[in-house]
């Protein structure tokens, strides 16, 4: 095993786990911050998430297994706002090629993503270039880091309840039921405000990103039967126009998985998966697919009632 994958593993084992993100809207008070640990860890437990958050931001070099190609030279290049273990305005770059009716990454070219940096220097032999999409790349599209803060709790989710989702969306028969993605780690209420009151709107808004969810039986009473919010199904939806073509496991060029929304505080003027959107309403706005009806209920709103949603989801 190189240097550098035993660093990936550290900052995926120790660091991602451990990480929670605090939802003000609706965990006020006693919940841990971006970035802080989890309530309820063990002394082993919360010296890991030390060691695994320390980790997440060294450096490597040469010597320490970096290379020969590269998108950053730490975790923290891609996932530092607002804090270490957050999103960032940084970008990957992912390609692709539709060949004989099927989604080919191009892995022999590098794809599907692409490394935008390469180990330079005097004292090597060689010196590596960064990889550009090459002229068999058809699909060529760019994606957000992602902030990782909280996965703990989804990964400590069950199974069942995902399943649950999904046969919900199903019963309702609006066309917006999602399914899971069968290599995806995760699977393999707002108050009334009246029936044309902002608040009363976003549970039909929101279809997609389910407010609450919570984690089974475990044996860490930081994962044992936990309450969250991270306004998500996790589930694979059809987002139409708003897919980049892109195939990962199960999940079509035109699925992508809901992301959560706890956090989107923290979106930097940059929402959606590929940053095209610079304001929260025009993200609602440029939703397409199975989040066509949401947009167009949103856009039905007054702009009262718009202006009140906007601002519930810069809380979270």
């Amino acid at each position: 095993m190189t240097k550098r994958l035993v660093v990936a593993l550290v900052c995926v084992l120790f660091s991602v786990p451990t990480f929670a993100q605090r939802v003000r809207a609706v965990a006020p008070g006693g919940t841990p911050d971006a970035g802080d640990p989890l309530s309820g860890l063990s002394d082993q437990q919360r010296a890991s998430f030390q060691a695994g958050h320390q980790q997440f931001a060294v450096r490597e070099t040469v010597g320490t297994g970096l290379g020969p190609v590269f998108n950053g030279n730490s975790c923290v290049n891609c996932h530092d706002i607002p804090i270490s273990g957050g999103g960032a305005p940084a970008f990957v770059t992912r390609i692709g090629a539709i060949i004989d009716g099927k989604f080919d990454p191009l892995t022999k070219f590098g794809g599907s993503v692409l490394q935008a940096n390469g180990i330079t220097g005097d004292t090597l032999t060689h010196r590596f270039q960064a990889e550009a999409p090459p002229p068999e790349a058809t699909i060529v599209i760019t994606r957000r880091s992602p902030a990782l803060f909280g996965l703990g709790l989804v990964e400590a989710t069950p199974d069942s309840t995902f399943a649950d989702l999904v046969r919900q969306g199903e019963l309702r028969g609006d066309g917006t039921a999602g399914r899971v993605n069968m290599v995806d780690n995760v699977v393999t209420g707002t108050q009334s405000g009246g029936k044309f009151g902002w608040k009363a709107q976003i549970a039909t808004l929101l279809e997609c990103h389910v407010p609450t969810l919570q984690t089974g039986s475990n044996s860490s009473a930081a994962f044992d039967r936990v309450t969250y919010h991270p306004y998500s199904d996790f589930l694979l939806h059809d987002m139409g126009s708003l897919g980049d073509g892109i195939e990962q496991g199960s999940a079509t060029g035109r699925e992508m998985r809901t992301a959560p929304l706890w956090g989107v505080r923290f979106g930097n003027n940059k929402f959606l998966h590929d940053g095209r959107a610079r304001t929260l309403e025009d993200a609602i706005l440029k939703h397409d697919g199975q989040g066509l009806a949401a947009r167009n209920r949103f856009q039905k709103l007054s702009q009262a009632n718009r202006t009140k949603l906007v601002e519930f989801l810069r809380r979270l």
